[in-house]
């Protein structure tokens, strides 16, 4: 009887519970699992976009800061009253003044350009007396436009970023008599972007990569250039007649002209690799920023981290299962306890708890014990009660059987009496 009423609580519910725990904690560690890719994925990608922003970020404010300095430099009165009369005294007071733009050596060179692109005035003097009437920034700068630029050096060799601003006579506000030149090379805005340890791309209006830390990638561009471009004075002198090899995603380049905004464009190689290019403007200029994502990796990486889940969700289930099932029988152990208690008290015996909780089952057990105690209080005033009546049952018996006796002796005599009375007549 006792393992059956026990069974039928403690194990029915543990099977219950183990029943709902793992079925809950299967499908927990399932869902977790096929979902985690997509799941992750999706994080990776959004952290992406804010990685490239960032970035991005960072590189527009190196370029704000070094098309302010070339500005202030513009406006300067003795900046202007040198290119309009260039002198050597003059000259040295104009280059320490450029210089205190350069303090950190922020800049590769700050130089100025008369109005035929020849250098006069330079922070590196070896660009001085070089003319670079051929470059577009200084073609656009002398037209009128603040300029930002990329080339490779001609006289350094080094691809590196121009910010030029056109400086103004002042004598005639509208007559443009030279140039300012602010100039970074590639390494150095790297640097100062943070992005050498990374495999961020920085491309420009052409598609062509000015930088990157794959050693495989080199001076190439995004997609194919056409030739009549390639052929053109302006891009030779540009790239220094480099050969720009193609790495040909053009579906990507297509992405890059339509989108106006940052966006993550999705590559599929032809060994069904899947990667992620992140691609964000740096600000207003042509220039932008990319990186290569390999999702492949990542899946494989996600799919770790989902198997630790599941595996740590089925763990916990287990020991959730104990926990409960522990519980559960320190719950329904009072029953065993009250059903002996109960077979003792049937067989006349006595029985006080020794456990003690401050519970309902506590409770049950108090009330158990008063029961119990009532019982053998009635018990014994029943016994009592029995054993008077017992006494008085025999006393009567005895008094009955007395009289009897007389009674029965009475009639024996009487008997005699009559018989002796016969014979004598």
């Amino acid at each position: 009887m006792k393992f059956n009423v026990y069974k039928s609580i403690f194990l029915r519910s543990a099977l219950i519970t183990a029943t709902v725990i793992f079925s809950l904690g299967t499908i927990a560690a399932v869902l977790i699992y096929f979902q985690a890719k997509e799941f992750f994925i999706d994080i990776e990608r959004k952290e992406l976009v804010e990685q490239i922003d960032t970035k991005a970020d960072k590189l527009e404010l190196i370029f704000s800061l070094a098309t302010k300095a070339s500005e202030q430099i513009a406006k300067a009165d003795n900046i202007r009253s040198f290119i309009e009369t260039p002198t050597t005294e003059e000259k040295d007071h104009v280059l320490q003044h450029l210089e205190i733009f350069n303090t950190q050596n922020s800049y590769d060179a700050i130089y100025l350009l008369d109005k035929t692109g020849v250098a006069i005035v330079s922070t590196d003097r070896s660009f001085e007396n070089n003319d670079y009437s051929f470059r577009d920034y200084y073609k656009k700068t002398i037209s009128g436009y603040k300029t930002i630029d990329s080339a490779v050096g001609s006289t350094s060799g080094i691809i590196g970023y121009y910010f030029a601003n056109p400086i103004y006579s002042s004598k005639n506000e509208t007559e443009i008599i030279g140039a300012v030149v602010v100039k970074i090379n590639i390494k150095k805005i790297i640097d100062l972007a943070g992005l050498q340890n990374d495999q961020t791309k920085l491309i420009d209006e052409n598609g062509v990569i000015l930088n990157s830390n794959d050693n495989d990638i080199g001076l190439k561009s995004i997609s194919s250039i056409p030739e009549q471009v390639q052929n053109s004075d302006s891009f030779k002198r540009k790239y220094a007649e480099a050969k720009i090899e193609s790495l040909n995603e053009e579906k990507l380049w297509k992405e890059i002209q339509n989108y106006q905004n940052n966006f993550i464009s999705e590559e599929k190689t032809n060994t069904n690799k899947v990667f992620y290019n992140s691609v964000a403007k740096i600000g207003e200029s042509k220039y932008m920023l990319i990186y290569k994502f390999d999702v492949n990796q990542f899946i494989i990486d996600s799919q770790k981290s989902a198997r630790s889940m599941a595996f740590v969700i089925v763990l916990t289930s287990i020991v959730a299962l104990i926990i409960v099932n522990y519980y559960l029988w320190k719950a329904t152990k009072p029953i065993t306890e009250l059903i002996n208690a109960a077979k003792k008290l049937e067989s006349g015996e006595k029985n006080y708890f020794a456990e003690k909780s401050s519970d309902e089952w506590q409770e049950l057990r108090n009330s158990f014990e008063s029961m119990q105690d009532q019982i053998f209080i009635n018990k014994n005033k029943l016994e009592k009660v029995v054993i008077k009546k017992t006494e008085d049952l025999n006393k009567k018996i005895e008094e009955l059987e007395r009289f009897n006796k007389i009674t029965v002796d009475r009639e024996l005599k009487i008997a005699n009496l009559k018989k002796e009375l016969k014979e004598k007549k």
